[in-house]
């Protein structure tokens, strides 16, 4: 078994057999240091948008290019919006709103699977992990038996409706240990979400 099988499998070990929200803090391998998720551009949120909050402000049909054209908005609002257009994401919010009402699945959805469950995130914290392509790729590579698949696991990037097996599996498991473990489900999907995210880099750049 080669380096990377060999730390892939210690990390996964590691939070098996962590106990406690402080051991899964603890978990810092030095090989993964410099994937490390930043957490001044990515802090915890520690706020959710409900059903309800959507639909007081229109539903599906809010459209971030429509809300920019507004007259009564903060100036709060005006630079995050600024933001979101220098990026080039309106219209991305379309697949976030669509898992906040928990609209479509991931079986259903040809793109924006990583933004619908963030969107579900968004709505149940407690309950639905964030997925993105690093983490899913720690996951499978962890998961795989076949030795022939390692190498297009690591140059996977996109994640698409015919991964939505897989995708459920993680979530799942990581509900599993969320339960398992002492401490708030949120803040607990929070480091492993930061561990597995720099596994997951850590796997790409390998």
């Amino acid at each position: 078994m080669d380096n990377l099988k060999q730390n892939t499998d210690l990390v996964f070990e590691k939070i098996h057999k962590s106990n406690s929200l402080e051991d899964l803090k603890k978990l810092q391998p030095e090989f993964l240091e410099k994937y490390y998720l930043n957490t001044k551009k990515f802090p915890q949120i520690n706020f959710k948008i409900s059903k309800q909050d959507i639909n007081k402000q229109g539903g599906l049909s809010l459209s971030l290019s429509e809300v920019i054209t507004r007259k009564d908005l903060t100036t709060l609002e005006k630079l995050m919006l600024s933001m979101l257009w220098k990026n080039g994401d309106f219209g991305k919010e379309t697949h976030v709103l669509e898992g906040i009402l928990n609209k479509n699945t991931i079986e259903t959805k040809s793109s924006g699977i990583v933004f619908h469950q963030f969107g579900q995130y968004l709505r149940d914290s407690e309950n639905q992990p964030i997925i993105d392509q690093h983490i899913f790729r720690a996951f499978k590579y962890y998961k795989n038996t076949d030795e022939n698949q390692l190498e297009s696991i690591k140059k996977k990037s996109e994640l698409s409706k015919k991964d939505a097996s897989k995708i459920k599996d993680y979530m799942k498991w990581a509900n599993e240990h969320a339960e398992r473990i002492n401490g708030e489900k949120q803040k607990i999907f929070y480091q492993i979400d930061k561990l597995l995210f720099a596994l997951g880099k850590y796997i790409k750049k390998k």
